[in-house]
């Protein structure tokens, strides 16, 4: 098993977000989600509502 790390990443008004980097990877899980699916973002209103939490 990777070792991993738990990396802030946004603070809302009524919660926190925080996502997985393991350490031999350049990218959070978060970005590598959102890479993946980017332009899925403009036709996919619930992908949508989570990137701009």
């Amino acid at each position: 098993m990777s070792e991993a790390e738990l990396k802030f990443f946004k603070e809302g008004t009524s919660c926190t977000i925080y996502t997985i980097q393991f350490v031999n990877d350049d990218l959070d899980e978060f970005m590598k989600f959102y890479s993946k699916f980017k332009d899925d973002l403009l036709y996919n209103p619930d992908l949508m509502r989570k990137y701009l939490f």
